[in-house]
């Protein structure tokens, strides 16, 4: 008898066991499934980058972009970083004040990025100058009073939901509009609960991402299949149907979802619901509603779930230098209401990821066709270019346009 007691005592164990086994053997199956942009590089070199890009628009459209995350900052810490055609300084003071200057210094062009915080101050590793968080100049070692008449380039910059953004403007035009703040993440009653940096560029321009947003007949060939989340393994026999519709942020109806008359935005609303091997599953019926904010440099989500409470999702997009600037720094994060669990959050949010790399395959090889043939139940497709041209001013091109090296 005590032998079988000794035997059945072990059987928790054994069961224990068991499922650290099952779990990391499924934890190693999904890090291979899962989608990881770096590991699967462009499918081909388009053969002509000057061509391509010369099918698209200015690479820099003006608005409000993420170039760093709150908590990156720390203070004391100064970091570099690249985008727009430009080298940015993001500082924080000892005291713990944010800045966001040119990266080069205007006395001798020094990497402001190589150099120290010094108090509220921002030392040039060259000379030792130091810089305000105005840009005026706090101190030159070898003068007495600080020359008034010079100053290093300041950006416009909102610290917004835990993001660093830039406002960017061709014209050096103050910012046209404001990204809008999500009261439930600032009163509390969401929480964050995940981020996700794409750890490669994406080697497309900007307006894809609207276009794509707009082209209705896209959504059953590329996303008709259900995914499991993260990865792009379709599940057998489910289908999802959409039902979509575009407001402008200048038309009536666009005061329910967010700021009133703000032609600076875009509003696609999407109900999806699923299939099983062509029967329409109850209870499968989705809604989320996409906020474009400014030219989709940063795009805001709002999923809905029934019973529980809501998921909101950024997504970023800061255009590089590379690739004659048809080249996004693409990040995510999200935040979901206090009794919604994170691991939910993170499978709506994957899922939306499977979606969105099930098009990259497309966007990284395609050109823009300034005429398309478009025909009855394309979508608004001209309608959101008429209304992306806002974000292109006089100077975009020039702005857009690498510096030479031609004197």
């Amino acid at each position: 008898v005590a032998g079988g007691v000794g035997v059945y005592a072990l059987i928790p164990i054994a069961a224990v066991a068991i499922c650290i086994f099952a779990s990391l053997l499924v934890m190693y199956c999904y890090s291979i499934l899962c989608i990881n942009p770096s590991k699967h590089p462009r499918r081909s070199a388009f053969h002509d980058t000057k061509q391509r890009a010369l099918s698209y628009p200015p690479a820099y459209p003006n608005g409000w972009y993420e170039i760093a995350r709150c908590d990156d900052v720390l203070p004391g810490k100064i970091l570099q970083v690249e985008g727009l055609g430009k080298k940015f300084a993001v500082w924080r003071s000892m005291a713990g004040k944010l800045s966001v200057l040119d990266a080069f210094c205007p006395h001798g062009g020094a990497n402001l990025c190589g150099g120290s915080v010094v108090d509220d101050h921002l030392q040039c590793p060259f000379h030792l100058w130091e810089f305000k968080s105005d840009g005026g100049v706090g101190k030159v070692p070898w003068l007495d009073e600080p020359p008034a008449h010079i100053k290093a380039k300041t950006w416009p910059f909102v610290e917004y939901h835990g993001m660093v953004c830039v406002w960017f403007d061709a014209e050096g035009r103050a910012p046209l509009y404001q990204p809008p703040r999500v009261a439930q993440i600032d009163d509390g009653r969401m929480r964050f609960c995940g981020s996700w940096d794409v750890n490669r560029p994406i080697y497309m321009h900007l307006i894809e991402y609207m276009e794509n947003t707009v082209d209705v007949q896209h959504f059953t060939p590329m996303h008709g299949k259900m995914s499991i989340p993260w990865t792009t393994v379709q599940i057998p026999g489910v289908e999802v149907k959409f039902d979509s519709k575009v407001v402008l942020g200048s038309e009536d109806g666009a005061e329910k979802l967010g700021p009133a008359n703000s032609p600076h935005f875009l509003y696609f609303l999407n109900t999806s619901s699923l299939t099983f091997y062509g029967k329409d599953v109850p209870r499968t019926t989705a809604r989320v509603e996409v906020q474009f904010i400014g030219p989709g440099s940063i795009v805001r989500f709002l999923f809905t779930i029934p019973d529980l409470g809501e998921i909101v999702m950024f997504q970023t997009h800061l255009p590089l230098l590379e690739n004659r600037g048809l080249a996004q720094r693409i990040r995510y994060q999200w935040f979901a209401s206090n009794n919604i669990p994170k691991a939910l959050a993170s499978y709506v949010v994957g899922e939306w990821v499977s979606n969105w790399w099930a098009d990259v395959g497309v966007w990284e090889e395609k050109i823009r066709k300034n005429a398309p043939a478009l025909v009855k139940g394309d979508g608004p497709i001209q309608r959101g270019r008429r209304w992306f041209k806002q974000f292109y001013s006089e100077s975009s091109a020039e702005a857009s346009t690498p510096q030479s090296f031609d004197w």
